[in-house]
């Protein structure tokens, strides 16, 4: 018998705007060209074409209990920081 989980947690509720993707790409790489290109090995413009062009294959459709699944911006950036 599967059970479903009842309440979903803060932490995950929460994540757009106190995970610490969005804290350090809106504080302190967004604004900053040479950051951003030393955190991610691409300029902003470049991340933008790559994350446009695989952005249907990142894409995850919301399920139940998940209601707003991590992006396909936030897919990438987990990628490339963890194969960098």
């Amino acid at each position: 018998m599967l059970r479903c989980r009842k309440t979903v947690s803060n932490m995950f509720l929460n994540r757009e705007d106190e995970g610490v993707l969005s804290i350090l790409i809106k504080n302190h790489l967004i604004d900053d060209e040479e950051r951003f290109k030393a955190y991610f090995i691409f300029t902003r413009e470049q991340f933008a074409s790559l994350l446009n062009y695989e952005e249907e294959d990142l894409r995850t459709e919301a399920y139940n209990p998940v209601e707003s699944p991590i992006t396909s911006a936030r897919k990438l950036v987990v990628t490339l920081r963890y194969f960098w």
